[in-house]
């Protein structure tokens, strides 16, 4: 994990007066980095609850997500295969390795006196002491990015471990940290939707085709995370306003509507525009992205992309994303209230 060894003791410390810089200095050097997909089956989201408030943070965070996500798909590459030996020594290496790191971000942040709670008041002021506020911002999410690489690692290989040796989030506070943990940890493990229909009071067997729609629903769900979670989707302002459940049945409407109807609340919740300003993704990789994410084919997500432009050429009567703009921010709205959904 070089940049992050570099931002905790090196050249990257971002309170030093050459990394200091002003958002015209990072906004390039942000738009020439590209993320890091990950190779593996994400089971935790940071949730951090305040969105960056400076390019400058955007920047460390990329350099923060790609370490993390390049060291656990090593740590999963290498043990591909191997056996129950290799896999032991691999793990108890990394876990050693990311305890010494949990503990050195955190020892840090107590010295530098990076107390979070200058930054998530409703109250706080970014333009006062702003050097200060990027640092205490950077480091609190590496310590949970840290968390996320030692909770991945350990459900990846969760069959291999003891389960007295298993540590929840309160344990890596408690035990690694020797501190309490918050009342809502920055960090949260995902929960997949349960599709499957209610339950009667008699028991009935279920029929081939409702087993097989059943399953045909899991996998769009599934396909979906992993395609968008690299993209930190779940971490979108309008998604962390939305409780576990609530952010199921987000999803659950994204991937079983009509493409144009996906394609109109992706837009809505600012995930396209995301892609291209935080990540830098041209259109067409775009497109491509959100056809793999959809199982739709990358024509069909241009034209509803394009129409959703008022000024665009694209034929109207055949991709119809602009008639879904209103009905998407209704549903939202609805989910959001907790009501059910015409």
């Amino acid at each position: 994990m070089n940049n992050v060894k570099a931002i905790i003791n090196g050249n990257l410390q971002p309170w030093q007066q050459k990394t200091n810089l002003s958002d015209d200095y990072y906004s390039p050097e942000l738009r020439k980095m590209h993320s890091v997909k990950e190779n593996f089956t994400t089971q935790y989201r940071i949730d951090f609850g305040i969105v960056p408030f400076s390019v400058k943070i955007k920047y460390y965070l990329r350099l923060i997500d790609t370490d993390i996500v390049e060291y656990t798909n090593g740590v999963l590459n290498d043990t591909f295969g191997g056996s129950e030996n290799l896999v032991a020594y691999k793990l108890n290496k990394a876990q050693k390795k990311i305890q010494s790191l949990l503990v050195e971000v955190n020892e840090l942040i107590e010295r530098k006196q990076f107390d979070i709670a200058v930054i998530t008041t409703k109250h706080a002021d970014f333009k006062i002491d702003r050097n200060h506020k990027e640092c205490t911002f950077i480091f609190h999410y590496m310590l949970v990015a840290v968390m996320r690489c030692w909770l991945e690692i350990q459900a990846h290989f969760i069959e291999f471990i003891h389960n007295e040796d298993v540590l929840t989030i309160a344990d890596i506070y408690s035990q690694i940290l020797q501190k309490a943990a918050p009342e809502k940890p920055q960090i949260q493990e995902i929960q997949t939707i349960d599709i499957k229909s209610d339950v009667t009071a008699i028991s009935q067997p279920i029929e081939k085709e409702e087993a097989f729609a059943i399953q045909y629903a899991q996998e769009k769900y599934t396909v979906f995370m992993n395609e968008v979670n690299p993209y930190r989707f779940i971490e979108l302002q309008k998604l962390n306003n939305l409780n576990e459940h609530k952010i199921n049945r987000l999803v659950k409407e994204i991937i079983e509507n009509p493409l144009h109807y996906s394609v109109a609340m992706l837009s809505f919740l600012g995930y396209l525009d995301n892609l291209k300003k935080t990540y830098s993704l041209s259109k067409e990789k775009i497109y491509s992205h959100i056809a793999k994410a959809l199982k739709s084919d990358v024509r069909t997500v241009k034209g509803n992309c394009l129409v959703l432009n008022p000024k665009s050429k694209e034929d109207r009567y055949k991709y119809q994303a602009d008639q879904f703009i209103e009905k998407v921010e209704e549903d939202y709205n609805k989910i959001f209230s907790g009501k059910p959904l015409k």
